[in-house]
C-alpha cells in the first residue's frame, strides 16, 4: 500500500487538482484507454475495484462529459462505458507523467528481479481472488 501511495502521490497535488479528477477516476480512465469500451463491471473486474467505487467514478466522468455510456449493439442490456474527445485529451494529458515514473519505479530493478516480482504479484492476485470476505 505504501509503494502505491508514494507512487501515486504526485498525482494528488497536481493532477487531481489541475483537472477536478478523483484517484479512481484516473483508474477508469486508465481502463478505458487501455482496453477500450467495457461494462462497468468489468472495469471493476480489471481493476479490483469494488462495483460502487466504479459506478461512482463512471458517474462522476460521464457528468464532465470524459465518458459516455452507450448500450451495446451486441446485447441491448448492456451499457458500455467509453472516453469521449475530452476523456482522452485528459488521459493524455496525465499518461506521459504516470508512465514516466512507472519507469522510474522498475529502473532499480534487475530483468530478473521485475519478472519475480511481476510472477510473485500474479500469484498474490490469484489468492486474494480466492478469498472469501471471512478469510
Amino acid at each position: 500500500m505504501r509503494v502505491v501511495n508514494l507512487t501515486a502521490k504526485p498525482f494528488f497535488t497536481r493532477f487531481g487538482k489541475d483537472h477536478d479528477l478523483s484517484l479512481n477516476e484516473w483508474r477508469v480512465l486508465i481502463a478505458l484507454a487501455n482496453r477500450g469500451a467495457m461494462a462497468a463491471h468489468e472495469i471493476s473486474a480489471l481493476t479490483g475495484m469494488d462495483k460502487m467505487t466504479i459506478s461512482r467514478a463512471v458517474r462522476r466522468l460521464a457528468a464532465k462529459g470524459r465518458l459516455e455510456r452507450t448500450a451495446d449493439t451486441q446485447d441491448r442490456r448492456r451499457t458500455l462505458c467509453s472516453l469521449t474527445g475530452e476523456g482522452r485529451r485528459v488521459y493524455m494529458a496525465i499518461a506521459p507523467n504516470a508512465k514516466r515514473r512507472v519507469t522510474a519505479l522498475f529502473a532499480g530493478l534487475s530483468a530478473a528481479e521485475a519478472d519475480t516480482l511481476s510472477r510473485l504479484l500474479a500469484k498474490l492476485e490469484r489468492t486474494a481472488e480466492g478469498l472469501g470476505p471471512d478469510d
